[in-house]
Order: C-alpha cells, then sequence, then structure tokens
C-alpha cells in the first residue's frame, strides 16, 4: 500500500541502505560554502517543468544529483544517497494554491514512488556516520569533544529548516521555492533516467473560498539527463 507525504509528513524507507554507504565513505560530509543556492528562475526556464495553462499554474524540479550543484547545502546529502530536488511552484492565477495535502512523489522507471524525506530521516542517516569516523576528537581537559554526529545534524536541520521546501500556500502571482532530500541510495545509476516527478493534490482556493482541485503534475527528468 502507497503511503504518501508532503512537507511534513514522510517515509523512513532506505535507511539502512543509506547508512551503510554513508559508513563505507570513511569521512564527515560537512560542506563549506555560503549555503546560498542558485538564483531562482521562472518556472518554464528549467529543463523539467510542466505548465496547466487553464489554470496559470507551473510547477518545475530541479535535481541537484551532483557534489559540485549540491555543494552551496551545510551537509553532502549525496554521499548518504539522498537527492536534493528544488521544487518550484509559479501561481501566476488570481487564485491562491493549496498544498496542504499534496503529494510530491519521486517516481522511478520501473514505476516505484519514493516519498520526500523527513528531517529524522535524514538525522538518522547522517547521524550513523559517528562510527569509525577518524581525526574528530578534541582534547581534554576542555573542551570536551563533540560527536562527529552532533555537527552532521546540526548541518541538516539548519539545510532542512533555512532551505527546504515548507510553503503550503502559494499566494496569486507569487512563485514559491525550496528543496525536498529523495532516499535515491537503492537504485540503478543515474537514478534520473526514465524517472519523473509525480504531484497531486494541488488545489486552487478563489477569493470567494472555492476550491478545484488540479489535474496531476508528471514531470519527466529525461530532458534534464539530455543536457548534462
Amino acid at each position: 500500500m502507497e503511503k504518501y507525504t508532503n512537507r511534513f509528513s514522510r517515509t523512513l524507507a532506505g535507511i539502512a541502505i543509506a547508512s551503510v554507504l554513508a559508513l563505507s565513505l570513511g569521512r564527515a560530509p560537512v560542506m563549506a560554502a555560503d549555503h546560498t543556492p542558485p538564483p531562482l528562475h521562472n518556472a518554464n526556464e528549467y529543463p523539467c517543468f510542466e505548465t496547466h495553462k487553464a489554470e496559470h499554474v507551473s510547477i518545475a524540479v530541479d535535481p541537484f544529483d551532483t557534489k559540485d550543484k549540491e555543494k552551496f547545502f551545510r551537509f553532502d546529502y549525496i554521499s548518504i544517497g539522498f537527492m536534493p530536488i528544488r521544487f518550484i511552484v509559479q501561481n501566476d492565477s488570481d487564485a491562491s494554491l493549496d498544498l496542504n495535502e499534496a503529494r510530491i512523489l519521486f517516481v522511478t522507471q520501473y514505476g516505484d514512488r519514493i516519498n520526500g524525506a523527513t528531517l529524522d530521516d535524514l538525522d538518522r542517516a547522517g547521524g550513523s556516520l559517528k562510527l569509525h569516523q577518524p581525526g574528530n576528537v578534541t582534547p581534554l581537559p576542555f573542551p570536551f569533544p563533540s560527536k562527529p554526529s552532533d555537527k552532521h545534524i546540526k548541518a541538516i536541520n539548519d539545510d532542512y529548516d533555512q532551505l527546504g521546501y515548507s510553503a503550503v500556500t502559494v499566494a496569486p502571482h507569487t512563485t514559491a521555492s525550496g528543496f525536498l532530500w529523495y532516499d535515491v541510495s537503492g537504485l540503478e545509476k543515474p537514478e534520473l533516467k526514465g524517472a519523473q516527478m509525480y504531484i497531486r493534490l494541488v488545489r486552487t482556493t478563489d477569493s470567494k473560498g472555492n476550491m478545484k482541485e488540479l489535474f496531476n503534475f508528471n514531470i519527466p527528468f529525461d530532458k534534464y539527463l539530455q543536457m548534462q
């Protein structure tokens, strides 16, 4: 049975695999950057987007699938099998968009649906790096050494809070964006081949409070891969 998710409710799928991958790397993947994401563009300027002309709504997704592209994050998510994907919702209509119950799923080439990671998912995978990590001991007597996982979890929490997608309402003629993280550790590489983002239960609410559900969005990643 499929279990859906949004920004606030996501699954624990694949954490064991991600943890094993992280341990095999033998290093602490905390990034050094100014933590400013690339400038935001109109949704139709990204390789992966879909526009519903009748509703005047466009959604784009931008995968951060390489270490170079994700270097502004505080943490190296690719090293633990998680792919950050930027989610952009452009509302050119006169009505508000409601994403409170939106389902934003990564669908593999085989049709498997992957829910976005929760903060607990990311913390658990990142925290596992405290095992077998050399060079992380602070000399006594003071200050007491901090666990490598403390640094990793703080980096992850700061990224999630400051960069994660959180807009459940998108006002008319505005754009909302942020990052979602997906556990792709068990997928064949390239993970984006034949995959797509599937978004449903996006609703529009007019000035009178009337609500209407938009048609589903199906956004393939193939065009993005072709441009690499």
